[in-house]
């Protein structure tokens, strides 16, 4: 994910089908995101047992607001895209079978602009959330190993090991 935090160029996503887990965190990196209308996306982290990644636990907040980001994560809605776009997940919904040539059209609108101009814009647009982003996935990455390994360690109340 470093790699998305800093990436120097407009990011556009284009959905369709399933989203789930990272397919999901990963549209709160992108610049833009158009989603097939019908699209889902999920987070699995509760019933994995592990919590958010990629900076999700910042991000998604700062996307949805921090109750609607409880209960994605929290409650493990699909979500279609009519909902994708209200939470801001998404720019908008589309037909499937225009889903390529929309992002297509989006992406040749913003390649016409000059790339040194997108690019300043994008650094100052991510410039107050960067060092935010990098520690929240810090945590993150931290927490998740515990729990992680919390999950192969034996249980010593089991019967297995009495």
């Amino acid at each position: 994910m470093p790699i998305l935090e800093t990436f120097p160029k407009p990011l556009l996503a284009a959905v369709n089908g399933l989203g789930v887990g990272i397919g999901l965190t990963i549209l709160l990196h992108c610049d833009m995101a158009l989603i097939a209308n019908d699209a889902r996306l999920k987070v699995p982290f509760m019933s994995l047992g592990v919590t958010t990644e990629a900076a999700a636990s910042l991000l998604l907040p700062a996307t949805t607001g921090r109750q609607r980001a409880a209960e994605i994560i929290y409650t493990e809605p699909w979500i279609d895209a009519d909902a994708a776009v209200a939470d801001g997940l998404a720019l908008r919904s589309v037909e499937p079978a225009l889903l390529m040539e929309e992002a297509g059209a989006l992406a040749a609108s913003v390649a016409e602009r000059p790339l040194a101009s997108l690019m300043a814009t994008k650094e100052l647009l991510n410039a107050g959330r960067l060092d935010s982003v990098r520690e929240a996935r810090t945590r993150e990455s931290a927490v998740f190993a515990e729990l992680v390994s919390a999950m192969t360690e034996p249980d010593p109340h089991s019967q297995a090991t009495r």
